[in-house]
């Protein structure tokens, strides 16, 4: 699709995270529905846990901050974040997002050479 016809859409970019959407899914997202629509999608708690965890690896990767600060971000992204299917659920996943960034952080840092605080 050329950057007219982007445009022609209403859409000024194009970000990571569209390209792992079938086709068909993103051209009703995105072609279909307005940017209010598709803002106006819920999601669960299991977005919410994965975008949560994602913040907070990626904090302590890129950013200024030791690892208990970013359990502490990705908690706060989490109970920030709108999905609010499974009241269960949502608990379930909240004790799970500190285990998982510290592994997260563990994990990578070692890939890219960082040292573990």
């Amino acid at each position: 699709m050329s950057e007219q016809n982007f445009l022609k859409i209403g859409l000024d970019h194009f970000s990571p995270s569209q390209l792992l959407r079938p086709t068909p899914n993103w051209l009703f997202e995105y072609v279909y529905l307005t940017k209010d629509q598709r803002r106006a999608i819920t999601v669960g708690e299991n977005a919410a846990y994965g975008t949560a965890v994602h913040n907070g690896i990626q904090a302590y990767l890129v950013g200024n901050i030791d690892m208990d600060q970013a359990v502490d971000q990705a908690l706060m992204d989490y109970d920030f974040h709108p999905a609010d299917e499974d009241e269960e659920k949502r608990i379930e996943f909240r004790e799970r997002i500190d285990p998982a960034v510290r592994l997260g952080c563990e994990h990578f840092a070692k890939i890219i050479g960082k040292e573990i605080e």
